[in-house]
């Protein structure tokens, strides 16, 4: 604001996810109530949203899948991060898959950190830690498969080929929740979010996770329904009243109708995935 009051010059603001308090805070700060704003829901669609509602809250049992897809293919385990809301939870996630896993969590059984196919990122690691864990990620033969993270991961940090982000745990807000679904499928492969609903959002938010929990809707629409702004057309969610299931009636090898890759719940609707 100051350099607005100095300088007579058009002022241009951006963001990726926004939120309606958002957006009143940035029009309020930067008094931009004659601006002419452009926006849209910002949606990802290569990214399949499975929403898990009945667990065991137990690491060992619910993120059984992934303990074995890391233990068995090993390099050929899709990039994943597992977010927790704390730093405490992240490190009870850590330390139990790891004792798990054992010698299995070390590319080909051989223990050495820097055959380490499990790592964990927060606020207080190392430095030459984030550098490592930032760099190995990068490459695409990257040793290191599985990172369990804190939102401190998603600061600056931009690694394309991420292909899993799973949510354990409590979910501050769906703002929080929708920049760490983010995190995966940035090179726009098919691509997937879990969330594991065993505790959610308090406020407002708490709606749009009970939507998630009651599984009575798409989830995406769900989550989307938070971000439609003032600002936006009434018309601007038409479009997931317009989709077609796919109608055959004999099991798809692999689906890709507009249900079988929005959300579990969709493709629970879809005809191919009932045979």
């Amino acid at each position: 604001m100051k350099l607005r009051s100095i300088f007579d010059c058009p002022c241009l603001a951006l963001s990726a996810t926004v939120s309606q308090d958002v957006y009143n805070d940035i029009v309020r700060a930067l008094q931009l109530q004659d601006a002419t704003v452009k926006a849209g829901l910002p949606d990802r669609p290569n990214i399949f949203l499975d929403v898990v509602a009945k667990q065991s809250h137990s690491v060992e049992s619910d993120l059984m899948w992934l303990l074995n897809m890391l233990s068995t293919r090993q390099h050929a385990c899709p990039k994943t991060l597992v977010f927790g809301h704390s730093i405490n939870v992240v490190a009870d996630i850590y330390s139990r898959m790891m004792t798990y896993l054992g010698n299995r969590a070390f590319y080909e059984g051989v223990v050495d950190p820097k055959k380490c196919m499990l790592s964990m990122y927060h606020a207080h690691i190392s430095e030459p830690l984030r550098k490592h864990i930032l760099s190995e990620l990068c490459k695409p033969d990257s040793v290191i498969r599985v990172v369990v993270c804190t939102i401190a991961f998603g600061m600056g940090v931009q690694i394309a080929d991420l292909k899993q982000v799973v949510h354990w745990g409590k979910v501050a807000s769906v703002l929080t929740f929708w920049q760490e679904v983010g995190r995966c499928g940035r090179d726009g492969s098919q691509s997937t979010a879990v969330l594991y609903v065993k505790s959610t959002a308090t406020g407002k938010d708490k709606d749009v996770f009970d939507k998630l929990k009651s599984n009575m809707e798409c989830h995406r629409l769900a989550v989307l329904q938070a971000f439609k702004l003032s600002v936006m057309s009434d018309d601007v969610l038409d479009v997931f009243k317009n989709r077609q299931p796919c109608s055959q009636l004999t099991k798809c090898d692999i689906c890709v109708c507009a249900f079988c890759t929005c959300c579990s719940h969709c493709k629970g609707l879809c005809q191919c995935s009932k045979v």
